[in-house]
């Protein structure tokens, strides 16, 4: 049988634990890539959802009236325990993306390729303009630092822990941080 070769998973600021921590074998022994998809989390990361409410019209608001499964990863975001939190993650967000003359979906999607893990990304748009914005990303990833890494994994407050490799007794560092 032939080794893996590529993934393709969902990958961005809110949903990373599955990628960093159980791909990570896989990176590292087969050294292959992914294909991500939902960078700006179906569209919770662009910042018109920082203050916790949705929009009329929205993805999310056509989530919740669709119900189901699409109602419950909006709730993820957006329920009564989760409100506050998202908003406050998303406003500091927004508020870097601002300070570096970004935009926040910007920062989203330069924040998921930055990582030799992620070879291609998949992105989505509702409009022609956000083409053009969206990719100015690349503006962004040609600026990236571990300083500014080092400040989005304290916003966001969600790093992955990995497990201690009981050979060495040491918790390895994430691959993003490496």
């Amino acid at each position: 049988m032939h080794p893996p070769v590529v993934e393709q998973c969902q990958y961005n600021m809110m949903n990373r634990d599955r990628m960093e921590r159980e791909y990570l074998p896989l990176f590292e022994r087969h050294n292959i890539g992914t294909t991500i998809w939902s960078p700006l989390a179906g569209g919770i990361l662009t910042g018109k959802y920082n203050d916790g409410n949705i929009p009329e019209g929205s993805r999310v608001e056509l989530m919740y009236k669709k119900g189901g499964h699409l109602s419950m990863r909006a709730d993820e975001y957006f329920g009564e325990d989760k409100k506050a939190r998202f908003s406050r993650i998303a406003t500091a967000l927004g508020e870097l993306a601002k300070e570096l003359g970004f935009t926040q979906a910007q920062l989203a999607l330069a924040w998921s390729v930055a990582t030799k893990d992620t070879s291609t990304a998949i992105l989505g748009f509702s409009r022609l303009s956000q083409i053009d914005e969206n990719v100015q990303a690349v503006k962004l990833l040609e600026q990236w630092t571990p300083e500014l890494e080092k400040r989005i994994n304290e916003i966001l407050g969600n790093c992955p822990v990995l497990e201690t490799d009981w050979r060495t007794w040491q918790t390895p560092l994430p691959r993003r941080l490496r």
